[in-house]
C-alpha cells in the first residue's frame, strides 16, 4: 500500500469515535482525525525531507498537517521519496504496518489510562495507551489531549518489547462504543 493508499484506507475512519466505558466506572473517549495521519505514520521524522523539516518547525505558519495532506493527495510527496528518507529506516516497520484495520484491532483491547511517560523515559505526551502483542512485537497506539480538553489519537509504533506498556496500570474496557462520523452508534459491544 503506498502512502496516497494509506492516506485513503484512514481517511476512511476519519471522523469516528470511540468510546470506553472502562470496569472503573470512568470514560474515556477519542476521535481519529484527519490532521493526526502525518504523525501516525511518522512522516515528521523524515526530517531530511524539506516539506517535513517544515512540517517540524512550529514558527512555519504554512506548512501544518493540512498541507501535508494536500501534498500527498496531489502527488507532491510522493511514496519513492519517502522510501528514499535517510531517515526511513526509523519509522519503515511502523509505515510499512499501518493500516484501518492495525487502528481498529488496537481499539479493540484493553487500555492504559494515566500513562507515565517518565517510566520509559518518553517524550510522548499520551494521557492513554492502547496496545497488542503479536508475533512478539507490541503495537501501541497513544492518545494525547489537546488544549480543549478533547483526546485524539497521537502516535502509532511498534516495538519488539513491552518497555511502554511494562510498570503501567491496565484497565479492562466494559464496553466500547464506536461512532461513526454521522454520530450513529457504528459498533458497540459490552464484555463481561
Amino acid at each position: 500500500m503506498g502512502l496516497l493508499e494509506k492516506y485513503l484506507n484512514y481517511e476512511s475512519i476519519c471522523g469516528y469515535t470511540v468510546r470506553y466505558e472502562l470496569e472503573t466506572g470512568n470514560m474515556v473517549e477519542f476521535s481519529l482525525q484527519r490532521r493526526n495521519f502525518p504523525h501516525l505514520i511518522g512522516l515528521h521524522k523524515l526530517k531530511d525531507i524539506d516539506i517535513i523539516r517544515r512540517f517540524n518547525n512550529p514558527n512555519d505558519k504554512v506548512v501544518n498537517s493540512g498541507y501535508i495532506i494536500s501534498w500527498i493527495k496531489s502527488g507532491k510527496i510522493t511514496e519513492e521519496e519517502i522510501i528514499n528518507s535517510c531517515e526511513f529506516d526509523s519509522i519503515k516497520e511502523r509505515y510499512n504496518c499501518f493500516s484501518d484495520d492495525i487502528i481498529q484491532t488496537l481499539i479493540y483491547t484493553d487500555i492504559i489510562v494515566d500513562f507515565n511517560s517518565e517510566v520509559v523515559n518518553s517524550i510522548l505526551k499520551a494521557k492513554c495507551m492502547l496496545f497488542y502483542n503479536n508475533d512478539d512485537l507490541y503495537y501501541h497506539l497513544s492518545i494525547g489531549q489537546d488544549d480543549k480538553g478533547e483526546y485524539y489519537a497521537e502516535s502509532f509504533f511498534i516495538r519488539e518489547d513491552n518497555a511502554y506498556i511494562r510498570k503501567q496500570k491496565t484497565i479492562k474496557v466494559r464496553q466500547i462504543t464506536i461512532i461513526d462520523k454521522t454520530g450513529d452508534i457504528y459498533f458497540q459491544e459490552s464484555f463481561s
